[in-house]
């Protein structure tokens, strides 16, 4: 192996570590706030006279995750794109969340 092997496998190798370290400081994050959304979603429900359709539920809970990992991943790697999706799906957030809030009340 020649120098350049070497330095590309070391890239490679510190690329992956990053990733796990990545993944061991967001996934927790994500599963906080998607427990704490399930939570509050359970406690609506009990006050909705009807409990029709479940899907701005299941939109409000995935933008919801998308969001956060988007917003994380923009947090330790500072790349534009994860802020621009971050962004989308906040704003996807908020109008599935109205939908749904218009919904039960």
């Amino acid at each position: 192996m020649n120098k350049e092997d070497i330095l590309r496998s070391s890239r490679q190798q510190s690329n992956k570590e990053y990733i796990q370290f990545l993944d061991s400081k967001t996934i927790p994050m994500i599963i906080f706030i998607f427990i704490i959304l399930c939570i509050g979603m359970i406690i609506l429900s009990f006050f909705s006279p009807y409990q029709k359709d479940i899907f701005y539920t299941t939109t409000t809970l995935l933008f919801t995750f998308l969001t956060v990992y988007c917003f994380a991943n923009f947090y330790y790697l500072h790349r534009s794109i994860y802020l621009i999706a971050s962004i989308i799906f906040t704003i996807l957030c908020i109008l599935s969340f109205i939908s749904l809030w218009t919904m039960i009340w």
